[in-house]
């Protein structure tokens, strides 16, 4: 059975990765800070890689990249592969519904 997609293209002309800091404030709330971790497209792009290597390792469900019972109507969409090209500067990431 033939499986349809699509393919997007884009030009990347800034990018970059925030980390998630929990913080407690005086009133006993927590509150989300984002830090900006520098770097350009390559390291993002190896950051990712080595995030989906890490967590889907076990299965591919574990790359969801938000909170499902935080958001439970939002449609679910995981890293299914990833592959880099070291000839070329291209990267390929799969994402899938399950």
């Amino acid at each position: 059975m033939a499986e349809s997609g699509l393919i997007t293209f884009f030009e990347v002309t800034e990018c970059g990765l925030h980390k998630l800091e929990k913080i407690n404030t005086l009133n006993g709330k927590t509150k989300n800070k984002y830090n900006h971790v520098s770097g350009g497209l390559a390291e993002t792009i190896n950051e990712v890689a080595k995030w989906v290597a890490d967590v889907g390792k076990d299965s591919f469900k574990n790359t969801l990249p938000w909170d499902a019972d935080s958001n439970p109507n939002r449609e679910r969409v995981y890293c299914a592969d990833f592959f880099k090209m070291k000839s070329l500067v291209m990267h390929y990431l799969y994402f899938a519904k399950p």
